[in-house]
Order: structure tokens, then C-alpha cells, then sequence
């Protein structure tokens, strides 16, 4: 080696020594195992420094040396490899090896110039590069990220160039060429420890991502599975259950109107008519609902008056509001030209009489409810205010979800299913608005507010037929 030349080999050897002793702590901590195989990298770097420094003359001592370069150069690759999900094969370099060794031999020999008696070796070592720039730009071209590729592909070209170079320039160097080779050397190795840590942190970030993705996938895919089972069962019992009930609620009937009963079990009768009652609504709440996700029932959404529809409502809650005594108050602030793009029948027989019934359940006798239709920053708003007993804040928390028990007792006994306010939900979805609710138990100003809010109706927006 050139004495000019004997300080950069200096400075490469610390170079080596402290990549080393970084990335042997950094595997004592890191869970990633590749961390452990760049550990191993710098460590053959290293002894392949030490080595080639032992052999300065001869064709075949310095052919035969450049084997050692196999070491880094196969754990290089494997990393750019295993991002195509290809393994390297070490199977076929252990039988290439040798034979490259003995073809670096018999040209020796043969007294062949150096680049020849090196050829063999060369070749063997070029060869994990070239697979390398094969499988990146050709067979997997469309994959992949570009960073990896990119840098795959530049650290495999340069590596072949410095291979290339040794096998044409070591033997009998002139200064210049020594020069080069040992510049090129170096800037290979100052490259990889720039380029190979965010190789590695770019191949660890793709299998966090996928093995994420897989994860997601699987549980997603579970998740479907065991909806559509439990969607399934529904169904099944509810229609199991239909039939039965149908038949009791007919014997049921047949013996109300029997003369042979006193009134102790006449009473009885209608207690049980009113259990009966109840699960017959809790059927037909639940087959609404799976109706109205499952995306079977189809809604033709128009224009109808907002005039109309309170009129509607009014009409069916007139005398229920009078046999508990309480004041129904309907306040419509729109014009009486206003209309809303809803369906009409579900709005008024599921939306507004769900909201308006839980809102009468929960009151007391003399006390009001009031439903108010306003326009409120561009949107159509719809209030259902009680001032009956109040929400708690951990039921109204999950008061719209399905498979939350929020059902509970009136202020007179009335029962409920607890599907009426998801059903709303899953309505005003549909009508491209949305539902809130807030709720006092404060003594003073206990109650509860139901918003339902609209999207006011564009011309364009005459009519649609909507099926979720």
C-alpha cells in the first residue's frame, strides 16, 4: 500500500470498529432481527479488511482472497432479496464457491493474466448483485416502495463496479489505479453504512405494514363472519318466535272474550296482553332494524311538507297525550311551504314516533313536551324537548347504540325494547342528517332534547330512490 494511502486505511479500519460497536448494542436492544444481521455485516467488513491487508501479491492468493468478500456481499443481498419474499441461496453458492476457487486454480496454472484467474471468483461474488437488480427492476418492477428499490438497485450497481474494478486493477496496481481501488473500496463501504440502515428501517416499516394489514384483514373478515351469523340467528328466531306468539295472542283473545272469567283473572288477561304486546313490538323493532341495516328495505326519499307531516303527527298523539295529562305543543317556525327529502311513512311512523314516544314515556302528568321545527345554520331542525326524568350521562353515552341496555320503565310502567332511538339513528343516516340528544336529572330543570337535523332541499334534489 501506497504511504500516502496508509491514513484513509487507518480511518477506514475506525470506521469499520465503530459500526461495529453501534450496531452490536443496538441488537442487544432491538427486537428486529435484522439489526443483528447488520451487526454480522460489519463484522465480516471487518474481516475482509484484515484479510485482503494479509495478501498484497500473487494471482491466485489475491483471487482466491476476494472470496472473503462473499461474507458481507451474501448478507447485503439477502436484505434486498427478502423484500421481494425470495430467499438467497446459499445451497447454490456453497457448490459455486469452491468451484470458483478451483476454476481461479487451473486458469493459475495455465499462467493466465490476473483479470482471467480472477474471473471465476469475481463472478461468484457479482452474482447475489446481479440477482438482486433482476428481481428489482425486471420481475418486480411494479412493486414495492421506490426508496427500496432505488437503493437496492445503487448499492447491487456499485457493488459489481468495485468488483469488477478489483478483478482488472489489483494485480501489479499502478498508483493511480491503486488509488481507485482503494477510493472505490472505501466509498462502497462509507455508502453502505449511510444507505443500508434506512434500507433496513424501510424493510422493517414495510412488514410492520403488512403484517398491520394481515391483522386488520383477518379480524375485519372474523368481525363479517360473526355479524352475518348473529344477523342470521336473528332472523331465524324472530321468525321462530312470530308464529307461536301469533297463535297465543289468538288464544289469547278467544279467552277475553270467554263470560266464564271473574274479573281477578280477567285482569290477569290483560297483564298478559300487555306482555304480549310488548314482545310483538320487540319483534317488529327488531326485524325494522335488521330490515333498515341489512339494506332489504327500500326507501323512496321525496319532498314532503313539513306542514304535513306535523299535522300527521299531531293526529296520532292527540289522545295519548291526553290520557296522561300532559300538554303536546308542536311550534313550527318554517314556512308553510317547507319541505324535507325524507320518506314520508318512516319519518313519520318511525323517526318522529319514536322520538315523540320516548318523549311522553319519560314525562310526568301536567308537565309539557314541545316539538319544534326551526332552520338552524343552514340545516332543518326538528326538537323534541321533554321535562319528564331525565337521561343519566352514562346511558346517554351509548343511547343510540343497538347493543347497549338502555331500555327503561315510564313514569307510568310503560315497558320498551330499547331499539327505537338505533332505528332513528340508522332513518336520519339515511335522510343524509343526523341525530343528538342531551338530557338533564337535575331536580329543577330535569329533562331531555332530541335534534334531529335535515339537509335542507335543493332543486335538484326532487326525488331519489335510496337503498341502503
Amino acid at each position: 500500500m501506497p504511504q500516502e494511502l496508509q491514513p484513509y486505511a487507518i480511518f477506514l479500519s475506525v470506521f469499520i470498529l465503530i459500526n461495529i460497536a453501534i450496531y452490536f448494542v443496538i441488537q442487544l436492544n432491538a427486537k428486529e432481527k435484522i439489526f443483528k444481521e447488520l451487526f454480522y455485516y460489519w463484522l465480516a467488513v471487518f474481516f475482509v479488511f484484515i484479510s485482503e491487508g494479509t495478501v498484497i501479491t500473487g494471482k491466485l492468493g489475491l483471487s482466491l482472497i476476494f472470496l472473503t468478500n462473499f461474507i458481507p456481499i451474501s448478507i447485503m443481498a439477502s436484505f434486498i432479496l427478502r423484500t421481494y419474499n425470495y430467499k438467497f441461496k446459499y445451497k447454490f453458492y456453497a457448490l459455486a464457491l469452491p468451484g470458483a476457487a478451483l476454476m481461479s486454480y487451473f486458469f493459475y496454472k495455465l499462467d493466465l493474466p490476473f483479470p482471467i484467474v480472477s474471473a471465476p471468483v469475481v463472478l461468484v461474488d457479482i452474482g447475489p448483485f446481479l440477482e438482486a437488480i433482476y428481481l428489482s427492476m425486471i420481475v418486480h418492477r411494479k412493486e414495492t416502495g421506490m426508496t427500496e428499490k432505488i437503493i437496492g438497485t445503487f448499492l447491487s450497481a456499485f457493488g459489481i463496479f468495485c468488483c469488477v474494478n478489483y478483478g482488472l486493477n489489483r494485480f501489479d496496481p499502478t498508483p493511480l489505479e491503486y488509488i481507485v481501488g482503494f477510493g472505490t473500496g472505501f466509498i462502497c463501504y462509507l455508502m453502505y453504512s449511510i444507505l443500508l440502515p434506512v434500507y433496513v428501517i424501510q424493510q422493517i416499516n414495510r412488514k410492520r405494514t403488512e403484517y398491520l394489514e394481515a391483522m386488520v384483514s383477518d379480524r375485519t373478515r372474523e368481525l363479517t363472519e360473526s355479524k352475518q351469523e348473529k344477523e342470521k340467528l336473528l332472523r331465524v328466531l324472530v321468525h321462530d318466535i312470530s308464529n307461536p306468539l301469533q297463535a297465543v295472542m289468538y288464544k289469547m283473545g278467544q279467552l277475553k272474550k270467554s263470560h266464564r272469567l271473574g274479573l281477578d283473572e280477567k285482569d290477569s288477561v290483560e297483564k298478559s296482553f300487555k306482555h304480549l304486546y310488548a314482545i310483538r313490538d320487540i319483534i317488529a323493532h327488531v326485524r325494522e332494524y335488521e330490515c333498515v341495516l341489512s339494506g332489504t328495505r327500500t326507501l323512496n326519499l321525496g319532498e314532503v311538507k313539513v306542514s304535513d307531516c306535523l299535522e300527521e303527527i299531531e293526529n296520532m298523539f292527540s289522545d295519548r297525550f291526553k290520557e296522561k295529562d300532559i300538554l303536546f305543543k308542536i311550534e313550527n317556525r318554517l314556512s308553510r311551504d317547507e319541505v324535507v327529502l325524507v320518506d314520508k311513512t318512516s319519518f313519520i311512523h318511525s323517526v318522529a314516533a319514536n322520538l315523540i314516544s320516548n318523549a311522553l314515556k319519560f314525562s310526568v302528568p301536567h308537565s309539557e313536551v314541545h316539538l319544534i321545527c326551526d332552520l338552524k345554520d343552514g340545516e332543518i331542525l326538528f326538537e323534541v324537548i321533554d321535562h319528564g326524568i331525565g337521561i343519566s350521562e352514562s346511558t346517554l353515552e351509548k343511547l343510540f347504540d343497538i347493543g347497549a341496555a338502555t331500555s327503561r320503565i315510564g313514569t307510568m310502567g310503560e315497558s320498551g325494547t330499547g331499539f327505537g332511538l338505533p332505528i332513528v339513528k340508522a332513518y336520519a343516516l339515511m335522510y343524509g342528517g343526523r341525530i343528538t340528544a342531551c338530557s338533564s336529572q337535575t331536580k329543577d330543570q330535569s329533562g331531555t332534547t332530541f335534534s334531529l337535523y335535515l339537509p335542507v332541499v335543493k332543486n335538484e334534489n326532487a326525488s331519489q330512490t335510496f337503498l341502503h
